[in-house]
């Protein structure tokens, strides 16, 4: 590239959340595209002129598009096992300028002072741990309205709409959203290349701050923490409901084993 050029060349950018984890270590290749690059963090894709990155967290950085085709869609869902959500589809612009020093990021365009595998690993790492909150974020939201459901109905009436079974199906669930979140999306775990190339180190602090992926990280868990601990105390109250009820149970069970045994002594005596 000419730096001299007063307007810097640019390239598409497209990411993606798949609605699950992306198992990349135990995949059977066979029949699939082969990867370019592989690491058991990502896999990285050439398809065409296009730079397919893979996360294991199960989302998708596309550079060279700013189109989710139909036969883009259908690669991504064959490369993950998982089904793209269109919902959390993001665009941005890659533009490459020599003159950017350490680059810079402004609203959905990201500018950097040149193209190589550094520089746009660690912006891929940085959007895609932002397209997977972002399904983590969906996620959580309906979750939250049925939480608030069952303790209204519990603060109105006393109990709850179903069994304890599902809401132990559901804080089991929370944590595996809370042990994913903290195993894939803590912020301080930086590109391996930012330790020693301050371009990449510098280019991936900005897009944190930018994508606010701390504050989001820890908003998340907060929100996930605070249902899981409602769902927690819902199923305290029901099991110890259960229990009284079968302590009194119990307790009426003796008392006719004795009444009985006094009618027994009576008919007798009599």
């Amino acid at each position: 590239m000419d730096p001299d050029r007063s307007v810097p060349a640019e390239l598409s950018l497209m990411t993606l959340a798949v609605d699950g984890r992306v198992e990349l270590r135990t995949r059977d290749h066979r029949g699939e595209p082969e990867p370019r690059l592989r690491s058991p963090q990502r896999f990285v894709y050439a398809r065409g002129e296009q730079r397919v990155y893979v996360f294991a967290l199960g989302a998708v950085v596309v550079l060279g598009t700013d189109a989710l085709d139909p036969e883009l869609r259908a690669f991504v869902e064959h490369c993950t096992r998982c089904t793209v959500l269109p919902e959390t589809v993001d665009h941005y612009r890659l533009a490459i300028d020599a003159r950017a020093e350490r680059g810079r990021v402004e609203w959905e365009r990201i500018v950097i002072p040149r193209l190589d595998d550094e520089v746009v690993d660690a912006v891929a790492l940085a959007l895609a741990r932002s397209a997977g909150l972002e399904r983590y974020e969906r996620g959580a939201e309906p979750l939250l309205e049925q939480g608030l459901g069952l303790a209204r109905a519990l603060a109105g009436h006393g109990r709850t709409p179903f069994g304890v079974r599902p809401m132990i199906q559901r804080i089991a669930g929370l944590t595996v959203s809370r042990l994913e979140l903290a195993r894939w999306f803590v912020h301080l775990d930086r590109p391996e290349r930012a330790w020693e190339d301050p371009v990449v180190d510098h280019l991936y602090d900005l897009l944190v701050t930018h994508l606010e992926l701390a504050e989001r990280h820890e908003a998340l868990m907060h929100r996930i923490g605070s249902l899981e601990h409602g769902l927690s105390a819902i199923v305290g109250i029901w099991e110890g409901r259960r229990s009284r009820f079968l302590e009194w149970a119990i307790v009426w069970l003796i008392v006719v084993e004795i009444v009985m045994a006094l009618v027994e002594t009576l008919v007798e005596a009599g």
